[in-house]
């Protein structure tokens, strides 16, 4: 493997480590209820972490190709932005 190569793998870990962050930080951070914020921090980053495993992940048996994958991407990532 190439230094380059390796180098985006630890990108992208990170990149998807953060937007877990955000998301839970986000839900714990919400104006509602302390029962709601608990509840959106925890299934917020569970959600993606489900999410990811089964169509994004590289050793996943549903992984999408090419354009779905880049899409479900860029909408997780845009949701996260939001967040």
């Amino acid at each position: 493997m190439t230094i380059i190569k390796i180098a985006n793998y630890g990108l992208a870990f990170l990149l998807e480590m953060s937007a877990l962050f955000i998301l839970g930080y986000w839900g714990f951070h919400l104006q509602a209820d302390k029962t709601i914020r608990i509840v959106v921090g925890i299934l917020a980053p569970l959600a993606m972490i489900v999410i990811w495993g089964i169509w994004c992940a590289p050793t996943s048996t549903h992984r999408l190709d090419g354009i779905w994958l880049l899409l479900i991407k860029c909408l997780i990532f845009a949701i996260v932005s939001l967040a």
